[in-house]
């Protein structure tokens, strides 16, 4: 039971990382490479989150760090990568098993990922609208407040 929040991110404050074959727009969360952390534009939070858009020249090949107490999925948008034996195609999404890294390896065009973690959260979710909460009530008392006038922004 949080007031909602909300940052408005400008490009320029988004951190580049450029790796052999690769540039990471690091939007969220901190990673290390080569003993170096680097921290996005979003960074803390209860749920440690970690957002970064990958994009992978031809044939390259990149190793991501993940927090291994963290559930993570990928999302290509662009292109053909490799996720271990596992070979997508663009629109595709998979949830990563468990471990403290990834490695995307790109298709003969390249590709653009998205790599999304966060901590789990360990309790019910219950969604309705642009609302979410934990509970059917909870939702039900959140729409009473909004629709007489109580929810302010």
């Amino acid at each position: 039971m949080k007031e909602a929040g909300y940052r408005d991110i400008q490009p320029e404050e988004i951190p580049r990382i450029i790796l052999a074959g690769a540039e990471i727009l690091l939007i969220a969360g901190t990673v290390e490479f080569d003993g170096q952390p680097r921290q996005g534009a979003v960074s803390g939070g209860t749920t440690e989150p970690l957002y970064a858009d990958v994009k992978l020249e031809p044939g390259s090949q990149v190793t991501l760090p993940v927090g291994g107490h963290l559930n993570a999925f990928t999302y290509l948008y662009q292109g053909a990568v490799s996720i271990g034996e596992q070979a997508l195609q663009a629109g595709a999404a998979t949830v990563l098993d468990e471990g403290d890294e990834v490695t995307l390896s790109a298709g003969p065009d390249g590709a653009q990922v998205l790599l999304i973690a966060g901590k789990p959260l360990g309790e019910p979710v219950v969604q309705y609208g642009p609302f979410v909460m934990n509970s059917r009530e909870e939702i039900e008392q959140t729409l009473r407040d909004y629709q007489s006038g109580q929810l302010t922004a």
